[in-house]
């Protein structure tokens, strides 16, 4: 599909992804590493990168927009090279408290 850069395209989702599906809670992940963490990140970032290259999908956005799809919800996303600036962080500073030996529960939706 040609799209003009920087334009974006709308991926319609079907009926039963566009309703009960979307009230599931986000999974959401936390890895450990040990050995050297920058050579962990770049690794990490370069292959997330990849990805996105192939699947540039992963980096949109849902959309609910009556007018183009009624009822429905979209995947907005642009074709061009994605930045996954938003979708790959490292806490460098410790701002977040995860440790090995802290106990996570998982949360059941109310």
């Amino acid at each position: 599909m040609a799209v003009a850069p920087g334009a974006t395209v709308d991926t319609v989702l079907l009926e039963h992804e566009s309703g009960m599906f979307l009230m599931a809670g986000p999974i959401t992940t936390i890895n450990f590493y040990t050995g050297d963490a920058a050579a962990a990140e770049a690794f990490l970032r370069d292959r997330l990168a990849s990805v996105a290259k192939a699947n540039p999908w992963i980096c949109g956005r849902l959309v609910n927009d009556k007018k183009k799809h009624g009822k429905l919800t979209a995947i907005r996303y642009s074709p061009d090279v994605p930045s996954i600036h938003d979708l790959f962080q490292v806490d460098r500073c410790g701002r977040y408290f995860c440790s090995r030996r802290a106990r996570y529960v998982s949360r059941p939706l109310p």
